[in-house]
């Protein structure tokens, strides 16, 4: 596995769906209506995988909470 950001993971997800689009409509004007129907079904389903595929990891962050960062503004008292 290689770690992208999340720009350029949003970047190749959209442009897969687009090719996944382009095919499916290039499905549709080489061949029949069933085809279509049955490549629509496949790509319904990765897309449905692939959107659901990360969501266990969008819970909560586990981090250690930071440490308090001295003020620099003190409000000073009246005398």
């Amino acid at each position: 596995m290689f770690n992208l950001s999340r720009r350029r993971r949003r970047q190749l997800r959209f442009w897969g769906f687009a090719l996944l689009l382009v095919w499916l409509l290039g499905i549709a004007a080489a061949h029949n209506v069933t085809m279509f129907v049955g490549y629509t079904a496949v790509a319904l389903v990765a897309i449905t995988v692939d959107l659901t595929s990360g969501r266990r990891h969008r819970g909560r962050r586990r981090r250690r909470a930071r440490s308090r960062r001295p003020r620099v503004h003190r409000a000073r008292r009246a005398a």
